[in-house]
C-alpha cells in the first residue's frame, strides 16, 4: 500500500521532504497510539506512517479519483480518507467501549 502512496508523493515532495513526512507520521502515530491504548499494548507505527503518507496525498491531491475494489465508480481521495478515518474512529470507540482490544489486534488510534 505504501508504494501506491509513496510514488506520487516522492515526485511532488522530493525525497528529503517525503522522508521527513514519513518519519513525522511514524512518531505522531506512535505517540497517539501510546496515549489512546492500554499501557501494555505494543505498536510499531508502520501502518500509521503509511496512513500519514496517504493523508498527505489526499491533502495535496484531494480531487484525484481512485477506484476501490468494492465500488463501481471512482472516488475522490479526500472522501476515501474521510471514510478510512471514520472507520478508525468507529473501531477505536468499539475497542474502548467493549474491551475488544484483548482479542482485536488493530491499533485504530495509530491510523488517525
Amino acid at each position: 500500500a505504501l508504494h501506491l502512496f509513496a510514488t506520487p508523493l516522492l515526485h511532488t515532495l522530493q525525497p528529503p521532504r517525503f522522508l521527513a513526512l514519513y518519519l513525522a507520521s511514524t512518531l505522531a502515530s506512535s505517540l497517539l497510539s501510546r496515549l489512546a491504548s492500554r499501557p501494555t499494548a505494543r505498536s510499531l507505527g508502520a501502518s500509521g506512517a503509511a496512513m500519514g503518507a496517504f493523508a498527505a496525498l489526499a491533502a495535496i491531491f484531494p480531487d484525484r479519483r481512485v477506484r476501490l475494489l468494492f465500488l463501481d465508480e471512482p472516488v475522490a481521495l479526500q472522501n476515501v480518507l474521510r471514510g478510512a478515518m471514520a472507520l478508525d474512529l468507529a473501531g477505536l470507540a468499539a475497542v474502548k467501549g467493549t474491551g475488544a482490544g484483548r482479542w482485536l489486534r488493530v491499533d485504530f488510534a495509530a491510523h488517525l
